[in-house]
């Protein structure tokens, strides 16, 4: 089965050659790359706001399931284990660091990759669209019907120091 991958990146590094190339060693070949918008202020947002741009601007394009992917993960598992363990009536987390709880709300921190099946790409957007824009990671967390078919850090972990290089990438510096 055919899936679009997406990678969301500020500035073409290493962290983004990375994360392409552990894509294409693991069967992910319909890559395209996704330029997130840069500003100072309200960082937290800048990921949500990116994609919801980018879905918005794209949705009458997508004809199979997708993947976003931000450009700091490395995988940890081929496409076809990956594809066979999804729920096509959910929003599938598949890359991610932990798990956290906090009152009623349990939420992914390190949101890495999101599969979404072709089926939910319009529900999925029209949420984004209906939400106010937050921090993405607890958005997701948020959806009736997110699933998550692995562990944390089961099927990709984060790019050591790449959080940091995020932050300062969009602050306008750049280590």
């Amino acid at each position: 089965m055919e899936v679009d991958t997406f990678i969301l990146y500020v500035e073409q590094d290493k962290n983004l050659d990375i994360t392409l190339n552990s894509l294409k060693c693991h069967g992910f070949t319909n890559i395209t790359l996704v330029k997130g918008i840069v500003r100072k202020e309200n960082k937290s947002k800048i990921v949500y706001e990116s994609w919801k741009r980018f879905l918005n601007e794209n949705k009458n394009k997508f004809d199979k399931d997708i993947l976003l992917c931000e450009d700091d993960v490395i995988l940890m598992v081929k496409k076809d284990k990956l594809q066979s363990k999804i729920k096509q009536d959910k929003i599938n987390a598949v890359f991610y660091q932990k798990l956290l709880k906090n009152k009623d709300e349990m939420y992914q921190v390190g949101a890495q990759g999101i599969y979404i099946p072709h089926n939910k790409i319009e529900g999925f957007i029209d949420q984004l669209n209906k939400d106010n824009p937050i921090h993405f990671d607890r958005w997701l967390g948020r959806l009736d019907d997110i699933h998550y078919p692995c562990k944390p850090k089961e099927w990709g972990i984060e790019i050591p120091g790449s959080t940091k290089l995020w932050t300062d990438s969009y602050s306008g510096i750049r280590m």
